[in-house]
């Protein structure tokens, strides 16, 4: 089993978009959990009208503008083995989580796995053709050249989260980025190569 975890603020709509993702996803074995930075547009009202879900748990904290903060609050009220990330302006296919489970079955030696994705810009789609980089195994050397690994692509076991402290709480933008860069110095990261 794996809890889903959803920052938001200020996002109703792509949060709505977001959640209908998760809702299509064929794994259904998961807590979702809410994080709200103390969002002023209607959300907590259309999370509350959610409350038929009792696998959903929604917690609103005052606003902080710090993701790693807003995200590690989610990550502590999770009790499954795994852990994944959905930024609420983002969108997963429905054969996601299943297809990262499966890969932990099959593989697992990996504590952690992101896929491929997909930029979108409006309607055109951004091309990522010109990225050529290591994705997959010990990828820390092309991880400090940029950052490869999406946070709503991963999924990742509890416990490893919890050995690094999880995200940095003093850092506005980037705080996914040091993580990834903190895990990919010593543990080998798992791919695949499908946008998901």
């Amino acid at each position: 089993m794996l809890t889903i975890i959803i920052p938001t603020y200020n996002r109703l709509l792509p949060l709505k978009c977001a959640l209908l993702s998760v809702s299509s996803q064929t794994y259904r074995q998961f807590q979702l959990v809410i994080v709200d930075d103390g969002s002023t547009d209607g959300t907590e009202a259309y999370v509350q009208s959610l409350n038929n879900h009792q696998n959903l748990r929604y917690l609103r904290i005052p606003h902080c503008g710090m993701p790693g903060k807003v995200r590690n609050a989610g990550a502590r009220l999770a009790t499954t083995e795994y852990l994944a990330f959905l930024d609420s302006d983002d969108l997963w296919k429905p054969g996601k989580l299943a297809r990262q489970v499966a890969f932990f079955e099959k593989h697992p030696e990996f504590r952690i796995c992101h896929t491929r994705e997909i930029w979108q810009r409006g309607e055109r789609i951004v091309s990522q053709a010109g990225q050529r980089h290591r994705r997959s195994g010990n990828i820390f050397t092309d991880a400090l050249k940029k950052c490869i690994i999406g946070p709503s692509t991963v999924m990742m076991r509890r416990d490893l989260f919890e050995e690094l402290g999880g995200f940095r709480e003093d850092l506005e933008i980037a705080e996914d980025y040091e993580l990834w860069l903190r895990i990919t110095a010593g543990v080998p990261v798992g791919y695949i190569d499908e946008p998901l």
